[in-house]
């Protein structure tokens, strides 16, 4: 059986630092209750041991985050201004057309800034209904237990390319050709090409196109 020694380190009477060592791994520092007295080194494992955003962001800085493992999928943006933060889901969701079939139907999904893809989903499914279609298979989809994913307009593409794709994350594929919400009108909608991450252009509503869903999360 493996021994591990535990130390306590007293500091100025505020509380205990307390962190594992074992002869046979790294030393993984546990946070404590204490405000202010968490003191970690390992992003992923802190995220997978439920210590809040907050507190690692006193910490590290944001781009440290981006590509870690979270609710689901990888965190690709973070703003402190309102405290929320964007996940990619970790593999494509399909090939769909964003709209099926194409009956030239005006949704009025024009929401480009961060997080907006969430509304623009909505404003897609509301008005187009059930189907098969990219929003719609976004929209439903449920990946390890979280089930408000949406189909990302073209600023979220642009954030996964600057903070995933690349560093290599994410499981992208250069040169795929995404739909995005971003309505451009009546028979078009915008795709983002993932390799670079801007330009993006207008493809027909009925042509099939990869799909890859997002959340939102608050922190």
């Amino acid at each position: 059986m493996k021994r591990s020694i535990i130390l306590y380190l007293s500091i100025c009477s505020v509380g205990f630092i307390v962190f594992s060592c074992s002869k046979e791994e790294e030393p993984i520092p546990i946070p404590i209750n204490e405000p202010n007295n968490i003191v970690l080194v390992n992003i992923q494992d802190s995220l997978n041991n439920n210590v809040p955003i907050t507190d690692l962001l006193t910490q590290f800085p944001v781009d440290s985050l981006f590509g870690k493992t979270y609710q689901g999928g990888l965190i690709f943006y973070i703003t402190t201004f309102n405290n929320f933060g964007l996940i990619v889901a970790p593999y494509d969701q399909g090939y769909k057309p964003w709209e099926n079939p194409l009956n030239w139907t005006p949704t009025g999904a024009n929401l480009s800034y961060p997080g907006g893809g969430q509304m623009n989903t909505t404003t897609i499914v509301n008005i187009l209904g059930a189907g098969d279609y990219a929003a719609y298979l976004c929209d439903t989809l449920t990946i390890n237990g979280y089930s408000d994913w949406y189909l990302p307009n073209t600023n979220e593409f642009k954030s996964m390319f600057d903070n995933l794709f690349i560093k290599n994350i994410g499981n992208f594929t250069d040169g795929t050709i995404y739909w995005t919400s971003l309505e451009y009108n009546n028979g078009n909608a915008y795709v983002s090409n993932i390799g670079t991450g801007h330009g993006q252009s207008s493809k027909g509503k009925d042509s099939h196109k990869h799909v890859r869903a997002a959340r939102i999360f608050n922190f």
